[in-house]
């Protein structure tokens, strides 16, 4: 079986091309033009199954569904988030208002451990997900990611710069104005998942510590400021697809 899985974020497309279960290739491209699905056929000549998760428009979807057929001959089928799947409950009154690379990805991290789970998705936005240990999703938090928040502080500051993000194990005040924007955009992420664990087990929304796992762009990065135990799982939203399509294709 030859499936290629695509995830369609807010500012880059991912896909990952499976050929007998192991992954045979993947790839990278800005989201802004539907033609970098173009790049696909170097690695990927045919396919069984194409598989997708998209927070892009309908509009964009459609775009791309006929990009992927025009290539592929194969019509994709494309993931939404539901009431429920594989034991996990969503937490939304409307489960389609929950983001579909959020579902899957909660979904993903609740099978792979079985327990209290908070998942960490570092991307345009940073999203914070907490599932209890029955699969029941107990709702979540979004907030701007580090470049929208740099974006943000930047474009309305007068005379300061910042090229790239805080790295270091250990977030320091900055000794410059670059330093203390970098700087401060880390705390800011560090400080909004670290209050999202302290309430956690002050209102004992959870029975013990949860596993704690992170996903998306800047997830490693943001992974490397913690002084707790977490896990890294960069392809958490395709396991995820994978999930879906065995369930409902």
């Amino acid at each position: 079986m030859r499936v290629l899985e695509i995830d369609i974020g807010n500012t880059f497309i991912k896909w990952r091309f499976i050929v007998s279960g192991v992954v045979n290739s993947r790839g990278c491209a800005e989201v802004q033009n539907v033609d970098s699905l173009g790049r696909l056929s170097i690695d990927v000549s045919a396919v069984d199954r194409i598989q997708v998760s998209s927070v892009a428009s309908e509009g964009f979807n459609s775009l791309v569904s006929g990009k992927l057929v025009a290539m592929f001959g194969k019509d994709p089928w494309f993931a939404l988030s539901s009431d429920e799947l594989v034991g996990v409950t969503n937490g939304y009154a409307n489960s389609s208002e929950l983001g579909v690379d959020r579902w899957l990805a909660i979904v993903a991290a609740w099978v792979e451990f079985k327990r209290d789970v908070v998942v960490i998705d570092c991307g345009t936005a940073l999203t914070i997900d907490i599932v209890d240990q029955w699969g029941c999703h107990l709702g979540g938090y979004i907030v701007p990611g580090q470049v929208l928040m740099k974006r943000a502080l930047l474009s309305d500051t007068a005379n300061v710069e910042c090229n790239d993000l805080a790295g270091d194990q250990e977030i320091r005040p900055g000794e410059n104005t670059r330093q203390a924007v970098k700087n401060g955009i880390a705390l800011a992420q560090i400080g909004a998942v670290y209050t999202v664990l302290a309430k956690l087990r002050k209102d004992s929304l959870v029975e013990r510590a949860p596993a704690v796992v992170f996903c998306g762009g800047a997830g490693e990065l943001l992974r490397g400021l913690f002084e707790l135990e977490s896990f890294w799982r960069p392809d958490l939203v395709f396991e995820g697809l994978e999930i879906a399509a065995r369930e409902l294709l």
